[in-house]
């Protein structure tokens, strides 16, 4: 079944630099803001690296806060690239900077995995560049992206597709893990090394 994300997602820009502040105020929940480089070409997210805002007011900017299998779309930039939010990273109060388009699925029809895996395929990547507007600086309108068209399966196959989705991010963080260890490992050795010859 084809559908356009505007069908089955609701669509949300991200939050303008008015809809927050830096200035530390004891009387607001601090959040973190996530910036385009905190969203690397494979759709992992960094929390390390944001930093930490204020909302100008909760009432109007509520819907900046980023929610457990919301999908958000880098829509300018250098790169189109797509995430998926976590509840580790929804727990830890994020919003999404003007640069991101927040898909926030209907979960009664699709799954944000499903959508992310599709978005971050390579037919998806294609499909997401020529929407896109600009040579250097690629730019998705916010319209475009509502009428771009998706196969959403049926349940049974979203949840096949879910555990594929889990599945590979456990094996790139392992894979991460073992090279940051060599990384590790090799610099103690070479360091050991060069005190020896000293």
């Amino acid at each position: 079944m084809i559908r356009k994300l505007e069908q089955v997602t609701t669509i949300i820009s991200g939050a303008g630099s008015n809809a927050y502040t830096n200035l530390e105020n004891p009387n607001i929940q601090p959040f973190y803001l996530m910036r385009g480089n905190d969203l690397d070409q494979n759709g992992h997210i960094s929390l390390h690296s944001m930093e930490q805002v204020y909302l100008s007011s909760s009432q109007k900017t509520g819907r900046y806060i980023l929610e457990s299998e919301d999908v958000v779309v880098l829509a300018r930039g250098s790169a189109i690239r797509v995430g998926f939010i976590t509840k580790d990273i929804a727990d830890a109060g994020v919003i999404a900077s003007a640069n991101f388009i927040i898909l926030r699925p209907n979960k009664a029809q699709v799954q944000g995995e499903v959508i992310t895996a599709y978005l971050n395929s390579e037919i998806g990547r294609e499909h997401l560049l020529k929407l896109s507007k600009g040579a250097v600086i690629q730019h998705i309108p916010t319209s475009n992206l509502k009428s771009m068209e998706i196969p959403v399966p049926n349940l049974q196959i979203q949840n096949k597709i879910r555990e594929i989705f889990y599945a590979t991010q456990l094996a790139y963080q392992a894979t991460l893990d073992l090279a940051e260890q060599q990384k590790r490992t090799a610099n103690a050795l070479i360091l050991d090394l060069m005190q020896e010859a000293a």
